[in-house]
């Protein structure tokens, strides 16, 4: 959550403050923005004219209750403009970079795993049905509330829930398999209960 100091900071025009936001949310953002076009250059642009009609109109935000949700949400906003045109579509369809950034600087726990683990843990996540997978994101990487992300995504709290519902269940199936295969440095099967405690997102598997 974006503190009031923070945002004040910015609506009085420090850009010291106002980088720190863009540090803090640019990744995650730029992850989001991804999700909807497909395209790395276009998912940035994006951001970066989200972010930079933040700080032009920076006097407005002591004015916005939650910060955090009206970046998701203008994000969203900017890409279903993008979306609208045949134009753009077509452009993203011909170009489109499957490529996405890494998410370790968001969940830390993250480096603790084997190189492969991550792998197949985010292969499982690109797996998931879109709003599945948007959904997942917001809740166990961006750490938002339920009720935040229903706003972001325009769905009821009870959707979210069922959504990644789905999403979990579908992770595990993905991941039980190759989990229960993996030895350990005692020789003993690594099961999910044994990584539960580094990556919080797999807490629900045990």
């Amino acid at each position: 959550m974006i503190n009031i100091t923070l945002k004040n900071k910015i609506a009085e025009g420090d850009q010291k403050a106002f980088s720190e936001l863009f540090h803090n949310y640019f990744h995650r953002l730029f992850r989001f923005a991804y999700d909807f076009v497909k395209n790395n250059e276009i998912a940035e642009e994006i951001v970066e004219d989200v972010f930079y009609k933040i700080w032009e109109k920076r006097e407005r935000l002591p004015q916005i209750d939650n910060l955090e949700t009206y970046l998701y949400v203008a994000v969203k906003n900017h890409s279903y403009n993008f979306l609208k045109s045949p134009k753009n579509k077509l452009f993203v369809s011909i170009s489109g970079n499957t490529y996405q950034i890494s998410d370790a600087h968001i969940n830390p726990e993250k480096s603790l795993l084997t190189k492969e683990l991550q792998q197949k843990i985010d292969l499982a996540i690109d797996q998931l049905p879109e709003k599945c997978r948007m959904v997942f994101n917001l809740v166990k990487e961006d750490g938002l509330k339920y009720k935040e992300v229903a706003k972001i995504m325009d769905i009821s709290t009870k959707t979210v829930e069922n959504q990644l519902r789905i999403a979990l269940g579908k992770m595990n199936d993905m991941l039980k398999n190759y989990l229960e295969k993996q030895p350990n440095k005692k020789g003993r099967q690594i099961k999910i209960s044994d990584i539960a405690s580094l990556l919080p997102l797999l807490f629900i598997f045990i």
